[in-house]
């Protein structure tokens, strides 16, 4: 009996740390995908490149509740000011290269 009600207020424990989290969640991920279409990047891409799946990264988007959010957050926060950086410095290397051989 004692066992069913630990499981419970598990249980209980789970729902109101979802609920008090869920809008800080559709936030985040809210700006994510934005980043993320913004550079054109794909959810296959950003899930190889982060080695966790498509699928997390899409409910995390969606401010579904996933596994060490923070850290996904993160880890999605550096990839996509990485690859912006990259898309930055491919523009000016293109605009700048017949200058310099000249």
């Amino acid at each position: 009996m004692e066992i069913l009600n630990m499981e419970k207020q598990r249980e209980t424990s789970r729902g109101k740390f979802i609920a008090d989290n869920k809008h800080n969640w559709e936030a985040d991920g809210a700006g994510l995908r934005a980043y993320r279409e913004h550079l054109g990047l794909s959810l296959a891409y950003v899930g190889r490149k982060l080695q966790t799946s498509a699928t997390r990264i899409r409910k995390f988007e969606n401010g579904e509740p996933v596994s060490m959010a923070d850290h996904l957050y993160a880890s999605c926060s550096l990839l996509y000011e990485h690859e912006d950086m990259k898309k930055d410095l491919q523009k000016f290397f293109n605009k700048n290269y017949f200058k310099w051989r000249a």
